[in-house]
């Protein structure tokens, strides 16, 4: 952050470049802007971009100055102001309203009331469980930093939400890139911030890499996705560990469940396991190449005959032979993967090649082709914004070819209220790019970077409010108006409030729709009344803006 004039730059301002939030804070219809800047304070604003009081929060907790200069301290990084974690929202204590959930680089788990205190029993301090020791031949990465979201899960019986979140507290057999080794670690904890009983999640990598530039991305940046795959009411999650390692689904527990399959392991060695190995890559001949993940993360989603997981990967023979072999001329090929969200085997017409590394990126699950139902959109590096069909094709009309990388992933909605969906990205130059489609705003699955507009990470959960009630009037003794949907203007409300103010006092009344979104409806009305308000409510609870008519 500049603190300093300088001719031509006006000091003061931060950078926000991770993903924003959007949510009814205050349960009352009306949506508020969340924000964190890398210099690690939390902003909320309404929806005319005014500052709402209370607000920036630093994420400071525990930090103090270094010592200069610094001491030695191998496999350490202390705690520090700053954040790479987009900000989650949450009702974490179950009286309606949002709880805005942050992780900082300093180590902690940051929970705020939507007036900016903090919520009782946060922030947390995230460790590893108690006892929790490195594999023999191993040291742990003392790195306090929370680069990561966590991701909202219910790993239990009760109905407040669990948070699950990564750790940077690796495990590892040494510095530099470490093949077949290393592990990566994920905690949790309760909505009242005590760490969730007996959950241990501690994954095997193929690659870890201590000590390089970017230690956010080659000691693992892959985001935890969570989602109910067997209908039992507590959430799996998956993730893949390290770098260039496959994802596998855990248990509500951290205990492993499955594997998405194939193993890449024999990518890997049959490029590097021999000197046959080596000798036939230098002249051409590669493995089949299984995808791995390389700075990706997945994406639950109703695809391609029932639900998947979904994730961009990068081929394991072309990774081993650019990196292991850089003279060899290899090029790194990049694919797209979908699977049973239970595991196994990929569906098929996956994988599907791709252009370009999904750099950081993620899917996004919706319908763009018009013919309701999901399609798997993934962006990359290289200006290609794909859009693949439950067979493994492309949707007529995609690729989208833009300016350069696209950063995070695509974000998919009904930007204008006509019931097709918008697909928007945003380039690390700078260009914010929309695209129209005919796809049906109805077949969203997964349609952000972290799921939805809250970045909860999990799959199933219903962010969108419904919409406001449009051409509003009063007409023959009748509130009349164009219904909206309970995802915006998609679907069809539970139900309607009605508030009826009169000279002497107001009555409330609660009144079922007669049909979906963009039918006419019809309340009637008391005589001698001054006003009627009217929003809509959905199945979750979420609330629409009032419309007002006199």
């Amino acid at each position: 952050m500049v603190t300093r004039s300088h001719k031509g730059v006006k000091p003061g301002h931060e950078p926000l470049f991770t993903n924003l939030a959007v949510g009814d804070l205050d349960h009352d219809g009306r949506q508020w802007i969340v924000g964190t800047s890398s210099s690690g304070r939390v902003y909320v604003w309404d929806s005319h971009g005014h500052r709402r009081p209370g607000w920036p929060k630093a994420l400071n907790t525990g930090v103090s100055k270094p010592a200069t200069p610094r001491p030695a301290a191998p496999f350490t990084r202390p705690p520090i102001m700053g954040a790479t974690s987009p900000p989650v929202l949450a009702d974490m204590d179950g009286n309606g309203t949002l709880e805005i959930i942050q992780a900082g680089w300093d180590g902690r788990l940051h929970v705020y009331k939507p007036n900016g205190q903090n919520l009782p029993g946060w922030p947390v301090e995230v460790t590893l469980p108690p006892g929790t020791t490195p594999p023999a031949g191993n040291v742990q990465i003392n790195d306090h930093k929370l680069d990561l979201p966590p991701a909202l899960a219910q790993l239990d019986a009760d109905p407040q939400p669990e948070l699950v979140q990564r750790t940077q507290y690796s495990f590892t057999p040494g510095a530099g890139l470490q093949v077949l080794a290393g592990k990566s670690n994920a905690v949790a904890y309760n909505a009242d911030g005590s760490r969730v009983s007996g959950f241990s999640l501690s994954a095997s990598a193929l690659g870890i890499y201590y000590g390089s530039a970017q230690e956010f991305i080659t000691e693992g940046a892959a985001n935890l996705a969570t989602a109910d795959v067997d209908g039992d009411g507590k959430t799996e999650i998956a993730t893949a560990p390290g770098i260039f390692s496959p994802a596998a689904l855990f248990n509500a527990n951290g205990s492993q469940r499955s594997a998405y399959d194939p193993s890449p392991l024999p990518s890997f060695l049959g490029v590097v396991g021999s000197l046959a190995a080596i000798q036939a890559t230098l002249q051409g001949t590669l493995p089949t190449d299984i995808p791995v993940n390389f700075t990706t993360s997945g994406a639950f989603g109703n695809f391609g005959g029932g639900l998947s997981y979904t994730e961009p990967g990068s081929g394991a023979a072309g990774v081993a032979a650019s990196l292991l072999l850089p003279g060899s001329g290899q090029p790194i090929r990049n694919y797209a993967r979908a699977f049973p969200a239970i595991g196994g085997a990929a569906r098929s017409g996956f994988p599907a090649k791709q252009q370009g590394l999904d750099f950081l990126g993620g899917p996004a699950i919706a319908d763009v082709s018009g013919d309701g139902q999901p399609d798997l959109l993934i962006g990359g590096d290289s200006s290609a914004l794909h859009a693949y069909t439950a067979g493994g094709g492309q949707v007529s009309g995609f690729p989208k070819f833009d300016t350069g990388w696209e950063v995070f992933g695509p974000s998919v909605g009904d930007l204008d209220g006509d019931g097709r969906n918008e697909v928007a990205i945003t380039t690390r130059e700078g260009y914010l790019m929309v695209w129209n489609t005919p796809g049906k705003a109805s077949a969203d699955q997964w349609w952000a970077f972290r799921h939805d507009e809250r970045n909860t990470g999990q799959y199933g959960i219903d962010t969108r409010s419904p919409g406001v009630a449009r051409n509003a009037r009063i007409q023959r003794g009748e509130l009349r108006f164009k219904a909206p949907g309970d995802d915006w203007y998609t679907g069809k409300v539970k139900r309607y409030t009605v508030r009826i103010t009169k000279a002497n006092g107001s009555d409330t009344e609660v009144v079922p729709p007669s049909g979906g979104a963009g039918t006419v409806q019809r309340v009637d009305l008391p005589p001698h009344f001054r006003r009627v308000s009217v929003r809509a409510v959905d199945d979750a609870g979420n609330v629409g803006g009032w419309e007002t008519v006199r």
